[in-house]
């Protein structure tokens, strides 16, 4: 069981590549108050994976467990339900099931 980061930076990027390379790949975005060109988040049950996009600091979590994942996916929305205003995960309709069987459906936009 292992959680790793890896930290990179794109100055001149914004999160929209972000957006449209992630969301094919089964990715949902994390939606806050916060969400505009400079920030984003995004997260995959299936692969476990949260990639967060603050300022071109871009951060890939990688999670070897369900629990893992579940555990970052709470502690990201945790902290925008405190800080700012979080809306919900808008996860595709094809991968919604994933969300539900992780017990992430109060998450979920209703």
């Amino acid at each position: 069981m292992t959680i790793t980061k890896d930290v990179l930076f794109d100055p001149d990027g914004t999160r929209y590549p972000w957006d449209n390379s992630l969301v094919p790949k089964g990715f949902a975005q994390i939606d806050t108050a916060e969400d505009a060109s400079w920030y984003g988040h995004w997260a995959c049950p299936k692969r476990r994976k949260l990639v967060g996009f603050v300022e071109g600091d871009i951060t890939i979590t990688v999670c070897t467990t369900d629990k893992e994942f579940i555990s970052e996916v709470r502690k990201t929305c945790d902290w925008h339900i405190k800080y700012d205003q979080f809306k919900g995960i808008d996860p595709a309709a094809l991968t919604k099931h994933l969300w539900v069987a992780l017990g992430l459906t109060d998450l979920l936009y209703k």
